[in-house]
C-alpha cells in the first residue's frame, strides 16, 4: 500500500472500530494526518476522556499511553508501538523517590507529567509545563521536592522566590543537550528570527528565549506571532509542523540534537497492526491502583441533580407566564414543545465541541431558556401592537415581528458569545457554545414558526 492508501485504511477501521487516535506533537507528519487530536500529552488525555469512543491508540510514549489510562480507566487504551519509551519518565523509579523524600521531610512532591504511573501514586501533585507555576504557586506547603526535571522545576522556582524547592537531578536527554553557544549559532544565521523555548531546556538557554512554553504553547505564539522568522527550541518535528501550518513563515531547528527517536518509533504500520489486533500494547494501571473522580467531575455530579430539578420548576414556572401573556393554551404548549428546537440545537453543539453536559453548559441552557421567553414575548408585543394599533392582517403583522426580531436574535447568540467561545476556557467556552448552536435554534423557532402560528391564529 502507499502512504495514503493506508492512511485511508486507518481512517477506516478507527470508525469501524470506534476507536479515538492520539498523536502527540513530536510525531511524524503522517501519523498526525490520521489522528483525531494532536497536541501535549495531558492535553490529548483530555480530549480522550472526552469522547465516545470504546477504545484510544496513543501515538507517542509509554507514560502518555499510561496518563491516557488514568483519565480514562473505562475505555481500552494502547500504546502504538510498545518500544516507545521516555528516558526521562524513566530515570526514576519507585524506591528511589522513597529515598528522596527521606531526604526532604515535609516538602511537597510535585511531579512533572514525564513520570511513569506507578511513580505518580506516590507524588502530592502532578503537573505540566504550562501549569507548573500555577499549581506550585497554590501549593500551601513553602517546601518542594520537583521531579524528574530540574530544568523546568528551576524555570518554577525562580518566578516562586518565596519558595524552597528541592530537585532531583535528571531531564529530558534532548533537550539539555542544547546550549549558549547553539543560541548564538542560530542567532547568528538567523539574527531576525525570535527564539521560542521548552522550559525543559538549560537555564542559560531559557534565559535567552523571547519565548518559554510548552510545545502547544510554541506552536500557538508563533502562529499568532506577526514575526516572520522563529528559531524553535524544542523536538524538530515541532519545526516541520509549523511550516505545514504556516507556510508564509520561516522556522529554523534550535540544534540538530534536538530530534526524540523515541517519538519517531511510532509508524503508520503500527497503527494499522493496532487497529488491526496484531499490534501495539494494551496499558492497565499498576496492580492497586485506582482512579475517582474529583474536581470538576465531583461537583457536577453533586449539583446537576439538583439544577436540574430547578430547571424543570422553572419550565413550569415559564409556561404560566406565556400562558398569562398570550392568553391561549394551544400557542403556550407549542412554544413550550418547540422550545426543544433550541434545545436540540445546544446539544448538537456541544457534541461537535466535544464539550459533555455540566455545570457550565447548564447555566448555558438557563441562559438560553430566558432569551427564548424574552424573544417571544416581544415578538407576540410587536405584533399585537402592529395588529391592533394599526390595523394591520395577522399575516402581516407576524412577518414584521419575525423580521424585527431576527436582527437582535443573531446579534446576541452569533456576535455576543463569539469571544466565550474562542476563548478556550472551560468554563466559558461551554456556555458560549450552548447559547450560541441554541440561539440557531431560537432563530427558526422566533422568526419562523412563531409567526406562522400567529398568522394562523390571527388572519
Amino acid at each position: 500500500m502507499t502512504v495514503h492508501e493506508l492512511q485511508q485504511e486507518i481512517l477506516r477501521l478507527k470508525r469501524e472500530k470506534n476507536i479515538c487516535i492520539l498523536a502527540h506533537a513530536y510525531q511524524s507528519q503522517p501519523v498526525l494526518e490520521v489522528a483525531d487530536y494532536t497536541g501535549d500529552s495531558y492535553g490529548l488525555s483530555v480530549q480522550a476522556a472526552k469522547t465516545n469512543a470504546d477504545g484510544v491508540i496513543m501515538c507517542g510514549v509509554r507514560f502518555m499511553a499510561e496518563t491516557c489510562k488514568i483519565l480514562s480507566p473505562e475505555k481500552t487504551v494502547w500504546l502504538a508501538n510498545p518500544m516507545a519509551g521516555c528516558p526521562m519518565a524513566e530515570q526514576l523509579d519507585l524506591p528511589t523517590l522513597q529515598e528522596l523524600k527521606k531526604q526532604y521531610p515535609g516538602y511537597a512532591v510535585v511531579a512533572y507529567i514525564n513520570t511513569t504511573s506507578e511513580l505518580k501514586t506516590a507524588c502530592d501533585v502532578c503537573v505540566t509545563s504550562s501549569s507548573a507555576l500555577k499549581i506550585c504557586s497554590a501549593l500551601e506547603s513553602d517546601k518542594i521536592l520537583f521531579i524528574p526535571d530540574p530544568n523546568l522545576g528551576g524555570y518554577v522556582a525562580k518566578q516562586l522566590p518565596e519558595k524552597q524547592f528541592a530537585f532531583y537531578h535528571g531531564g529530558c536527554p534532548r533537550h539539555i543537550v542544547c546550549s549558549a553557544a547553539d543560541v548564538a549559532k542560530a542567532r547568528a544565521a538567523h539574527p531576525e528570527a525570535l527564539l521560542l523555548v521548552h522550559p525543559e531546556c538549560r537555564p542559560e538557554v531559557v534565559e535567552q528565549a523571547d519565548y518559554v512554553g510548552s510545545t502547544t504553547g510554541i506552536m500557538a505564539y508563533a502562529e499568532k506571532s506577526d514575526a516572520k522568522e522563529f528559531i524553535i527550541g524544542t523536538e524538530n518535528s515541532i519545526v516541520e509542523h509549523l511550516s505545514y501550518v504556516c507556510p508564509e513563515k520561516r522556522f529554523y531547528p534550535l540544534a540538530v540534537q534536538l530530534t526524540c527517536m523515541n517519538m519517531k518509533l511510532t509508524t503508520l504500520m503500527d497503527i494499522y497492526h493496532c487497529l488491526q489486533g496484531s499490534g501495539g500494547e494494551e496499558i492497565t494501571l499498576p496492580q492497586g491502583v485506582t482512579t475517582e473522580t474529583g474536581g470538576e467531575y465531583e461537583f457536577d455530579a453533586e449539583t446537576l441533580p439538583d439544577i436540574f430539578s430547578g430547571l424543570a420548576i422553572s419550565l413550569v414556572i415559564i409556561f404560566f407566564f406565556i400562558l398569562i401573556n398570550f392568553r391561549k393554551f394551544g400557542i403556550t404548549l407549542v412554544v413550550m414543545l418547540s422550545m426543544s428546537l433550541c434545545l436540540f440545537g445546544a446539544m448538537v453543539g456541544l457534541w461537535l465541541s466535544n464539550f459533555t453536559i455540566g455545570l457550565t453548559s447548564v447555566l448555558g441552557f438557563i441562559t438560553l431558556l430566558g432569551m427564548i421567553v424574552r424573544n417571544v414575548i416581544l415578538m407576540y408585543q410587536h405584533a399585537e401592537d402592529k395588529r391592533k394599533v394599526c390595523h394591520w392582517s395577522g399575516k402581516l403583522a407576524a412577518y414584521d415581528a419575525g423580521k424585527r426580531r431576527m436582527v437582535p436574535i443573531f446579534l446576541t447568540t452569533a456576535v455576543g458569545v463569539v469571544p466565550m467561545m474562542l476563548g478556550g476556557s472551560t468554563f466559558w467556552a461551554p456556555v458560549g457554545v450552548t447559547i450560541f448552536a441554541g440561539g440557531i435554534g431560537s432563530l427558526i423557532l422566533v422568526v419562523t414558526i412563531l409567526p406562522v402560528l400567529y398568522s394562523k391564529i390571527y388572519k
